[in-house]
């Protein structure tokens, strides 16, 4: 069976979902959630993105979001992973945490509003709240304004659509929510598992022409700056004074500029865990576990961030 094909382009609006590996919980407690929501903040300044709604369930999570740059790969790559090393490392577990590849619509932006309704209510269809107000992990608190630390939610163009006077449009906002105007939940739930476009036969049209055109491709192997990952074990090798292939093979707890040169690898270019393993025929929770302990350990280890600051000099980034 064929996958189904990925749009993405610079100024896409897209219903983003993805859930667990058999249907399994993602989040076991309220500290799993926030750590998600950190990794998706921290995304912010990678990539150039903005989230108009989200939802955090049990076993699966929904974005509404604009992909200003097209980079929604890279975007959705970031955030699985790390969050994914995350739980892995602290429930002690191995292998995927999410169940294959994460399902993206495009949505024509007169929906907008329909596709944020329509994650914000989650909780509620799925009987986890009686009301929007119990639970926590959505947009909801921050359309609301009670949550404005957290600030991931972009929330002034939804309150636009319902009017100029912000405290009219919270309230219309809040009517919304709880109406049966706009499109319905069964449409977007069947565009979300059996479509790739929510939008008027107009919209449909407009996309598929574009699809044939553009298939929306991004290079196979994104590096940031053009990091080339055999170019940074070169670099760290030549700082030890040894060559490639004994810097790849050699061992030791307190090896810091292979560990290093792994973490600046994971860090800097699209390589996965699998493919970084292959480079130092290691495996690839071995290399989760080195990366989460460099990122870790030199916000105290002086000499270790030197050998980091060295080496991103060196390379650019």
């Amino acid at each position: 069976m064929a996958r189904t094909k990925r749009i993405y382009f610079p100024g896409a609006l897209l219903h983003v979902f993805n859930r667990g590996n058999e249907k399994k919980s993602i989040f076991l407690d309220d500290i799993d959630r926030m750590k998600f929501l950190n990794i998706l903040k921290e995304s912010f300044s990678k990539f150039n993105f903005k989230i108009y709604s989200y939802v955090l369930m049990p076993n699966h999570f929904h974005f509404l979001l604009e992909d200003i740059d097209g980079k929604l790969p890279y975007i959705m790559k970031y955030i699985s992973e790390n969050y994914t090393m995350y739980f892995n490392y602290k429930y002690k577990r191995v292998g995927h945490l999410f169940q294959g590849r994460y399902r993206s619509i495009i949505v024509e932006k007169i929906f907008v509003k329909d596709v944020a309704r329509y994650i914000i209510l989650n909780p509620i269809r799925a009987d986890i709240a009686e009301k929007l107000n119990d639970f926590r992990w959505s947009s909801y608190h921050e359309y609301m304004g009670m949550n404005k630390k957290l600030k991931i939610t972009t929330t002034d163009w939804i309150f636009s659509i319902f009017g100029e006077d912000e405290n009219k449009a919270l309230e219309k906002f809040k009517e919304f929510l709880i109406s049966s105007k706009g499109v319905s939940e069964e449409i977007i739930n069947d565009s979300l598992f059996s479509g790739i476009i929510l939008g008027t036969k107009t919209f449909k049209k407009e996309m598929q022409k574009k699809i044939k055109i553009d298939e929306f491709n991004l290079p196979k192997k994104f590096f940031k700056n053009n990091v080339n990952p055999e170019e940074i074990i070169k670099i760290t090798a030549e700082i030890l004074n040894i060559n490639k292939l004994e810097l790849k093979n050699k061992k030791g707890k307190y090896n810091y500029l292979k560990r290093t040169s792994i973490y600046i690898i994971k860090e800097y270019t699209n390589n996965t865990l699998e493919e970084i393993a292959k480079m130092f025929n290691s495996y690839p929770t071995t290399i989760s576990r080195i990366y989460n302990g460099i990122k870790k350990e030199k916000e105290t280890n002086h000499y270790l961030k030197k050998i980091i600051n060295t080496i991103e000099n060196r390379i650019g980034v």
